[in-house]
């Protein structure tokens, strides 16, 4: 007789990747956006924002026209949706990310 072992699988690595969609586009952008790595190793607690969440992180801010012309920046985006993809021994979490206003922005954080 076959026996449920699903809780004895191993636990995946997990990827968080943000991607960030603009405004009035129609999909995300295919780079993540975020310029550090976010892995996490089996079993860790892994904190994956939800939708409405918002979020900061490292990115890359294009300042002249070669690829390496350009630095660091924290941005401030808002999570629109999120996607799981799973395979072999790691999931890849795709979260996708906005803008937020100003103002809204103002009204997540305190100084």
């Amino acid at each position: 007789m076959l026996e449920n072992n699903a809780s004895q699988l191993p636990a995946p690595a997990v990827v968080l990747e943000f991607h960030y969609r603009p405004k009035n586009a129609a999909r995300p952008h295919d780079e993540r956006e975020n310029t550090d790595f976010f892995e996490w190793l089996p079993g860790s607690f892994i904190p994956i924002p939800a939708v409405d969440d918002s979020v900061s992180y490292k990115s890359w801010k294009q300042t002249g026209p070669g690829d390496m012309d350009g630095e660091d920046i924290v941005v401030m985006r808002k999570v629109a949706s999120r996607h799981f993809y799973i395979y072999q021994n790691r999931m890849v979490a795709y979260v996708v990310v906005t803008d937020l206003s100003s103002k809204e922005a103002a009204g997540r954080v305190k100084e």
